[in-house]
């Protein structure tokens, strides 16, 4: 998986609000839990752990465990995975849950007939890849941006590098871009072009085409 940016400014904002969640929960617990500590240690002592206690008192490492910047990182952890895709969270950021296998046709003006095409992408908060299979080769993306404010509504961009099992076909390694548009939550239209020369003397500069896909599983 690889970075992919965004138009807009969102996760500035839901870092600052994390980090507030964070300072919030932490003077929360510290205010119901700390007079556990010595109740912990009392318990400890009974059962004669004494190397546990040793610890607890010369690291601290109930309190510590109670820091702003320990549950921080536990809410950034949560966030990045599964909070993020929830529909009242996307709701507030927009930013689209692509997750899931995708499948639809391509028409490429490297070929005259219609290639089957899978995509399967997987996406976190901050990261995202897609792979794409073909019947005679696979491509997998090396960059990505997803823009909400963009005037067809929301789209996709990202680069890719394919590599061909078609020995005839010359060029077996190669590099293009695709330009998607989210249609509706489970729907993408897309065009394309790559630098693969085309065995069609009509075609110059590499080959282009459009593709359809529909999501069929999350």
């Amino acid at each position: 998986m690889h970075s992919y940016s965004i138009d807009k400014k969102i996760r500035t904002h839901i870092s600052i609000a994390l980090f507030v969640a964070s300072i919030a929960i932490s003077m929360l617990l510290r205010s119901i839990l700390s007079p556990y500590s010595d109740i912990i240690t009392a318990r400890l002592s009974s059962l004669m752990i004494t190397p546990v206690i040793e610890f607890i008192s010369s690291t601290g490492v109930f309190p510590n465990f109670l820091e702003a910047a320990v549950i921080f990182s536990l809410l950034s952890f949560v966030f990045e995975r599964w909070i993020w895709k929830l529909p009242p969270v996307r709701f507030f950021h927009r930013i689209p849950d692509l997750n899931g296998h995708w499948e639809g046709e391509l028409f490429s003006s490297y070929s005259e007939e219609a290639i089957h095409m899978d995509l399967d992408i997987v996406q976190t908060w901050s990261e995202i890849s897609f792979r794409a299979s073909f019947p005679k080769s696979t491509s997998s993306s090396n960059t990505a941006a997803i823009h909400m404010e963009d005037s067809r509504g929301i789209s996709i961009y990202f680069g890719f590098h394919n590599d061909s099992t078609d020995i005839t076909s010359g060029m077996q390694s190669y590099d293009g871009y695709n330009i998607l548009t989210l249609d509706d939550k489970d729907t993408l239209s897309a065009r394309y072009f790559n630098n693969r020369p085309s065995h069609r003397k009509t075609v110059k500069g590499g080959n282009m085409g459009t593709f359809n896909l529909k999501r069929k599983k999350r």
